[in-house]
């Protein structure tokens, strides 16, 4: 009797030791469900789960290592889900629920996340001692750091009222010189940028007007010079705006670009130069006085064999056209020999260039040049023929991004191999082209409604395509495959235009006009009204 009693015990015991068992793995055998992250532009970053009844909180973790041994963030999140800021990285974050019973709190839910590096900076507007950095994000910046081109350094820290405008402004820096910006959130670099301050307005603004002899005043400019161009037309006698060795800013006095107009030959490029920029002009490759191209007018910037290397191209609210090859040619040098640090194209407007595809020429023909970052913003371009950049043998370019561009009537008729849009293959930077139209190119076929091959987008580096519309505009499939990511191709979207026959490229496509990326418009910006 007693050793049945103790076996029916032994039994009791061991039944309640697994209900205990089962009971603890049927309380925590449960996790948050649908945990989803979605990473959003100014680094911040959405995480959203069901919400798990009888919770009180959730806690949600993020690490930079699978096993969370290195927690960077552990917070107590009340609601569903949270927003918040992240670096740039690879990361893991997981969420479990929370009870007031911690038996009843659930196991842990996963996921990883990227936040890709975008330059938080997003101008820097430079005067003769000073500069305005001007940034988009929401982080806990703490300071910014400026590095001459004689090696001085300059720290800048952050105030509360600095975060709450997005800019600070750094004095007492020297005129025509170059720096390098790096803004900091803690000891992460969240943004960079270039600039050189401008030379002393007093000693080197020059204001012009066509009625002055300035074929002899463009060949003799100083270094630093602001040249203002009062409004009317500069015939400029067919010749060269020699560039050697200089800084100089060529400007309109007047906030329209189609105050003044301009007749170089082409803007010639020598030496060693700091800046280059041009504002507010017209710059056409038609003979003056006539309807037809100028044989020489090949070029709107030509990096002659004499050019070593540039610090800044900026071309801003200009309009360009009619050249009978290319934007920009700068194959002249060998490979490695020329260097550019940087080039961008803001708010112009540019057509008619090689229109015909008669030349072999890509739109911007840099081969051999090593650059550094080149970029795109808010720009249109038409009426093109061939490629458009092409970088080959060489393999500095750290950043390329097309960003709010409008593309209409590109390539030639008798393209019948591919051509590259982009064509980068030793380059192994950030290429990204995000908010963007190609439209009716030439290549297409309007019976069969393709092109045998199309464009090819051509790069090794980390790419990305982002919320553009590719209307009548095949692109090479497989080598669209290998960028590292596509998102929101609005593919055959008909952006209906206004008349794009005489430039007009007003968007009608309501799903256009804020289907961007950020909420924006996609294409010029200026064509959405």
């Amino acid at each position: 009797m007693k050793k049945t009693a103790c076996i029916l015990m032994t039994l009791i015991m061991f039944f309640f030791a697994c209900s205990e068992e089962d009971k603890e793995t049927s309380v925590r055998n449960f996790r948050p469900l649908n945990l989803s992250v979605q990473v959003k532009d100014g680094f911040k970053v959405a995480v959203f789960w069901e919400e798990v009844s009888n919770s009180v909180s959730y806690t949600l973790q993020i690490s930079d290592v699978a096993d969370f041994s290195h927690v960077i963030k552990d917070t107590i999140v009340a609601a569903s889900g949270c927003e918040i800021e992240a670096f740039p990285g690879y990361f893991y974050l997981r969420v479990r629920s929370n009870n007031i019973n911690e038996e009843f709190s659930s196991r842990w839910q996963i996921s990883e996340f990227e936040v890709v590096m975008e330059n938080a900076i997003t101008d820097l507007v430079a005067g003769s001692d000073s500069v305005c950095i001007l940034w988009n994000c929401n982080l806990d910046l703490g300071s910014v750091v400026l590095s001459s081109e004689k090696g001085d350094v300059k720290v800048k820290e952050l105030s509360a009222e600095n975060l709450e405008k997005k800019y600070v402004v750094v004095n007492d820096l020297q005129p025509s010189t170059s720096y390098a910006v790096s803004l900091f959130a803690g000891n992460v670099c969240v943004g960079t940028g270039n600039f050189k301050t401008k030379a002393k307005q007093s000693e080197n603004q020059i204001v012009i007007d066509p009625s002055l002899d300035i074929d002899s005043l463009l060949s003799n400019l100083e270094d630093g010079s602001v040249i203002i161009f009062e409004p009317g037309t500069y015939p400029i006698g067919g010749k060269n705006i020699e560039i050697d060795g200089k800084s100089v800013t060529l400007q309109s006095s007047s906030n329209s670009e189609d105050a003044v107009e301009i007749y170089p030959k082409s803007v010639s490029l020598k030496g060693k130069i700091g800046s280059v920029i041009f504002r507010n002009l017209t710059l056409s490759g038609f003979a003056f006085g006539g309807n037809s191209y100028d044989e020489l007018n090949s070029y709107f910037i030509d990096f002659t064999t004499d050019f070593e290397s540039l610090d800044t191209l900026i071309v801003e609210g200009c309009t360009i056209h009619h050249l009978k090859n290319c934007i920009i040619r700068g194959n002249r040098g060998a490979k490695g020999e020329q260097t550019v640090k940087y080039i961008a194209f803001r708010n112009c407007i540019v057509y008619n260039v090689n229109r015909e595809g008669e030349n072999s020429y890509e739109n911007f023909k840099l081969d051999r040049m090593e650059i550094e970052e080149f970029v795109l913003e808010n720009c249109t371009f038409y009426d093109m023929g061939h490629g458009f950049f092409s970088n080959r043998d060489a393999s500095s370019l750290k950043n390329f991004v097309i960003r709010n561009c409008t593309f209409d009537n590109f390539g030639s008729t008798d393209a019948i191999d591919s051509k590259y849009l982009i064509n980068v293959p030793e380059s192994d930077g950030l290429f990204t082209i995000e908010n963007t139209i190609f439209s009716n190119t030439k290549c297409y076929d309007s019976e069969s409604g393709k092109h045998s091959k199309g464009f090819i987008l051509g790069g090794k580096g980390n790419s990305y395509c982002y919320n553009n519309v590719f209307y009548r505009f095949p692109i090479t499939p497989s080598e669209v495959a290998e960028w590292g990511k596509i998102e929101s191709v609005f593919d055959n979207y008909d952006p209906k235009y206004a008349d794009r026959a005489i430039g007009d490229f007003t968007i009608g496509c309501e799903t256009l006009k804020n289907g961007g990326r950020g909420g924006k418009g996609i294409g010029d910006l200026r064509w959405i009204k």
